[in-house]
């Protein structure tokens, strides 16, 4: 939500600039926009994305799933399990995804487990986090 934050009083101000030359914007609301993009990047913390579904349906939206990180992490662990506890995909590479196939084969529509492992690059090695999530597929 920072990040949209941020991008939203960027876009005002490269506005208000622009609006600026042709017929003059206010000095206060200049200076108001700057101090909002300063408040927005003081808020900025690392943070992970997750998906609660996906569409594995070979149109091009949306056909894989992973993580999405906005800092740099290490020790980097997913996990996806079947409702029986069988483990179907497993990555230590943050870049890779899951692409709703086990051994080759679609899996079936329905609701599966991630557990997520990781580190972000600024945290002590103690700070480990973990997460456990449902992840449906929709076909």
């Amino acid at each position: 939500m920072v990040k949209w934050l941020r991008l939203l009083v960027l876009t005002i101000a490269i506005t208000c600039m622009g609006w600026k030359v042709v017929k003059g914007c206010p000095n206060e609301l200049v200076s108001a926009l700057n101090i909002g993009l300063l408040l927005s990047d003081s808020l900025d913390t690392c943070s992970v994305d997750l998906a609660s579904s996906f569409t594995p349906n070979r149109d091009g939206i949306h056909e894989n799933f992973r993580p999405r990180f906005n800092c740099p992490v290490v020790e980097y662990e997913l996990t996806v399990f079947n409702r029986w506890g069988q483990q179907l995909f497993k990555s230590e590479n943050p870049e890779e995804s899951w692409d709703g196939t086990y051994k080759g084969n679609d899996v079936q529509i329905g609701t599966y487990v991630i557990l997520l492992r990781f580190r972000f690059e600024e945290q002590p090695e103690e700070e480990q986090q973990e997460i456990k999530q449902a992840l449906t597929i929709i076909r």
